[in-house]
């Protein structure tokens, strides 16, 4: 029996403050790097055209355009698998996250982390929404002065 080699699909998405978009991404760069290289680890066959990337925040969920084209050609079947550096990429909130990957799901299309070996299952989903919430109090405070005076 012969198994037909996976298409893949890889998105990458930074944020850079006042970054404009055109500029060179270092970040973004490597992102790509290192999805391309996951995706010959693992046999599968990357196009071009399948490779999106954009400079944008993780709380606009929506209205990103490299991520509408991804999801569209999703709709098509171009590509079996997403391959992202980070479920990160996809959304910041994890219930973003995970009705992004259940809509792909929905199309036939799978995704897989770089840089996290499980899922994106139920009991996952839970540890990563402690990690993220964690993220979202140290974003949202400034740190503690330890001198106890005031800011």
């Amino acid at each position: 029996m012969v198994t037909q080699q996976k298409r893949a699909a890889i998105y990458g998405r930074s944020t850079a403050p006042g970054h404009v978009p055109g500029e060179s991404d270092v970040a973004g760069a490597a992102q790509i790097a290192e999805a391309k290289a996951y995706c010959q680890e693992h046999g599968y066959r990357v196009s071009e055209q399948h490779i999106y990337h954009e400079v944008f925040a993780g709380a606009d969920y929506k209205n990103r355009p490299a991520f509408t084209r991804l999801r569209d050609a999703a709709k098509h079947k171009e590509f079996d698998v997403v391959v992202v550096l980070a479920y990160d990429r996809i959304a910041r909130k994890e219930r973003l996250i995970g009705a992004a990957i259940a809509a792909l799901e929905k199309c036939g299309v799978s995704v897989e982390s770089v840089r996290e070996e499980f899922p994106f299952l139920p009991v996952m989903q839970l540890a990563k929404y402690i990690r993220s919430a964690v993220r979202d109090i140290a974003r949202s405070r400034q740190p503690p002065d330890w001198t106890g005076q005031e800011h």
